[in-house]
């Protein structure tokens, strides 16, 4: 019964993998437009929709720049941007000095001398507030606007933007307009809010939880979405520049990317990240993180003692199994930095299990030499207390892997997240094989480990892929898979070891 089961699940992964692969074959046989010129396209640095990969690398990246590029460039098109704050590239559009504008909001007043495109980007509203002045406000605009003049709010907003209804409202309230305080970008305006320079400030919830993270400001500065429609972002053409077949070209290629999968995909590359840096907060993935390096380091700490290691074989033995998996993983996936490198507490975590292990086994071996063989010969990976603390760590490297994999956009996702999953879980115990010149054991057991990292990654894999094309996308969704993804890897290892199930040799 077992091994048809087994049959069963094989037959089903391999007509999965034989579907997908011809989607996927169908998907880039398409044959390439020629060139139809260049657009010049103005977009206001904001990040995670329009910023610069780095210092070094100057290219425009971001969630709304790479829906515009592969759109313009499927429509035959090469694009040029040119990076300004938003009132200045508003002046320009209207004078004729630009083509189009990136994440444009719909409004009369923008009509009058600019065209729109199809919608291909949906934003949500919040409310930004310091955590020292209020705990919670409401998502209801009109409780909002009864405590903003309660409270006198001093309110932020940025010049040059068209804020819903909803926000327009408060700025344009005769109490609240004299005390609200303009800049030119929201990255100015939150700086505002965390100096005490004003009581809210009202911008996309995406940019401004961003914002919040990247100056770690989370402890400070507290957020409620608003209970208000979404707000869809265009491209605005310029009325004199752009012909009316240039603007049907790329409204006809914004429209494919959307049946085709390929602004789901943008849309988990870049928003998806920002989500889940807040989820792991939530959930400790630092600490439960640095807490199965520990343990896997104590693995390798044991082997190096019962094989008579130096300090530096011990630190390599140690040092393998925990950062290994990640190492090879960013290896793959192209990530930089690599985990360890960006994050020294990794590293710093396996040298003091190192010293600790040290230390410990000379106390034992000086004051009760009897049971340093008793401790040489206990099975590391039965103990209770490390089984609980491995399970943890499956899990939460279960859900880096996913994450990582989406984040350096590793396409087709259901096939990646998987892969860089099992990876993490399982390339420290190889390095460590190919380190002792050892048989890798982790290839040759039949106990499943790896094996369920696959299966829990490839069914949140599968979640994220089906989720991104239905927004809008909140984070307790995302809260409730990753929650789900981790009880069930918790769950799966527990039944495996207590039933002693184990995985079908070749």
């Amino acid at each position: 019964m077992k091994n048809l089961l087994t049959n069963l699940l094989v037959l089903v992964l391999l007509l999965f993998l034989i579907t997908r692969l011809a989607d996927e074959l169908d998907g880039h046989n398409l044959p390439p437009l020629a060139s139809r010129g260049t657009l010049t396209i103005g977009a206001e640095p904001i990040y995670p929709y329009q910023y610069e990969q780095s210092d070094v690398d100057s290219r425009l990246t971001g969630l709304s720049t790479e829906l515009v590029r592969e759109a313009c460039s499927r429509a035959g098109y090469r694009v040029h941007f040119v990076q300004n704050d938003w009132f200045q590239l508003l002046e320009m559009l209207r004078h004729g000095q630009l083509d189009a504008l990136s994440l444009a909001y719909r409004s009369p007043e923008r009509e009058v001398f600019g065209h729109f495109s199809v919608a291909y980007l949906s934003l949500h509203y919040a409310v930004f507030f310091r955590t020292d002045s209020y705990r919670r406000l409401p998502g209801d605009p009109r409780q909002l606007l009864h405590l903003a003049r309660q409270d006198q709010w001093r309110i932020g907003y940025s010049l040059g933007h068209a804020y819903p209804d909803e926000v327009q409202t408060f700025l344009n309230d005769a109490q609240l307009r004299l005390q609200s305080v303009a800049s030119k970008q929201e990255a100015e305006t939150m700086a505002r809010l965390i100096n005490g320079q004003v009581d809210v400030v009202f911008a996309d919830e995406l940019a401004g939880l961003s914002t919040v993270m990247r100056n770690r400001w989370l402890s400070e500065i507290g957020s409620r979405r608003l209970e208000i429609p979404r707000e869809e972002t265009h491209i605005m053409y310029s009325q004199e520049r752009v012909r009316a077949e240039v603007r049907t070209h790329i409204d006809a290629a914004l429209l494919e990317m959307e049946g085709d999968g390929t602004t789901a995909a943008i849309v988990r590359a870049y928003h998806y990240p920002v989500l889940l840096s807040l989820l792991e907060r939530n959930f400790f993935f630092e600490p439960i993180g640095l807490l199965a390096v520990a343990t896997a380091a104590a693995s390798g700490i044991f082997l190096a003692r019962k094989e008579g290691y130096n300090l530096l074989g011990a630190f390599l033995m140690a040092a393998a199994p925990a950062v290994g998996g990640g190492l090879l993983r960013d290896l793959i996936a192209g990530r930089r930095p690599i985990a360890f490198v960006g994050n020294p507490t990794i590293m710093t975590t396996v040298l003091i299990m190192v010293l600790a292990g040290f230390l410990f086994f000379r106390l034992v071996a000086q004051f009760w030499p009897e049971r340093v063989q008793r401790l040489l010969e206990l099975d590391v990976d039965n103990i209770p207390v490390l089984i609980l603390c491995d399970a943890l760590g499956l899990a939460c490297f279960t859900i880096i892997g996913v994450v990582v994999a989406m984040q350096w956009r590793c396409e087709p996702l259901w096939l990646w997240g998987p892969l860089l999953a099992a990876v993490t879980n399982g390339g420290g115990s190889l390095l460590r094989d190919i380190l002792r010149h050892q048989p890798s054991n982790s290839l040759r057991t039949t106990q499943l480990y790896v094996e369920i990292s696959i299966l829990w990654g490839l069914a949140l894999s599968i979640f994220l892929i089906y989720y991104s094309g239905h927004p809008p996308h909140q984070v307790m969704h995302l809260q409730a898979a990753m929650l789900a993804t981790m009880v069930g890897v918790g769950l799966t290892r527990f039944l495996t070891i207590r039933n002693k199930l184990h995985g079908p040799t070749y």
